[in-house]
């Protein structure tokens, strides 16, 4: 856990999240299983998240994991929380440290505000569902993050999902249903966005849809072949056309 820093922005101005508290972790948290690690389409690596994250890494900003635990003492009861704009929960990459994530969840119980947090961790672990059911119970909302052709699987385990999608689509190929962020949906059609601690969808459980997320950031249309692949996997649909532009599928049964 030394490795691990943690920076805790109180007031965020990020256009997307609005002003609510914004917790990062360096790059050592992100696990294995990120099918979008390193360059592979992660937008923190690119332009001021990329210095933000080079500077938290090298211990000139930011807190370890004590410093954290006592920093989220000092957030009011009634500010809202969201986990790793860059970064992901205490592991080692491939299990989650319980201890860590954990003592993060009681250290935020009983609150007024709500907070929520993203992990590319492999849940098909035991161990990792049961942390992240350990923290749903302590009211931090972590949400499973995956591509299409994993997002039924997760989603019965019974926790939370959020599912990278290359274009807008409304089901999964069991049938679930995906809500698309908001605050993206509204860019899509012109319209005004919703910020996150308005919207705080991803702070909802129990809840019977996945969350929906459409590429964005430098490398987005990486994010998008990736995301266009995993729908192609999980429908069998090897007719469905990827480039840096456009998806579609061009099967009709």
């Amino acid at each position: 856990m030394a490795r691990h820093r943690f920076h805790v922005k109180k007031h965020s101005e990020n256009t997307k999240t609005g002003n609510m508290v914004v917790i990062t972790s360096t790059r050592s948290t992100c696990p294995r299983t990120c099918p979008f690690k390193g360059c592979n389409g992660c937008y923190a690596e690119y332009h001021y998240m990329r210095h933000w994250w080079d500077i938290l890494e090298k211990g000139k900003v930011g807190v370890t994991f004590s410093g954290l635990k006592s920093e989220l003492g000092k957030i009011p009861r009634t500010s809202n929380i969201r986990f790793w704009d860059a970064g992901d929960c205490p592991g080692d990459g491939t299990l989650m440290d319980k201890t860590s994530c954990v003592g993060i969840a009681d250290a935020l119980k009983n609150r007024d505000g709500r907070q929520f947090g993203y992990t590319h961790y492999d849940m098909d672990i035991y161990h990792n569902r049961n942390v992240v059911r350990m923290m749903l119970r302590r009211g931090t909302v972590v949400n499973s993050s995956t591509l299409m052709n994993n997002v039924d699987k997760i989603a019965a385990y019974n926790i939370p999902v959020v599912v990278n999608i290359p274009e807008p689509m409304t089901t999964t190929p069991n049938g679930m249903a995906i809500v698309v962020c908001p605050n993206q949906l509204a860019k899509e059609n012109n319209a005004t966005p919703i910020q996150c601690n308005s919207c705080m969808l991803c702070a909802k459980w129990p809840r019977n849809f996945a969350i929906g997320f459409l590429p964005h950031g430098t490398n987005k249309f990486k994010v998008k072949a990736i995301s266009a692949a995993a729908c192609i996997t999980a429908t069998g649909d090897t007719n469905a056309e990827i480039s840096r532009t456009t998806f579609k599928f061009n099967s009709t049964s």
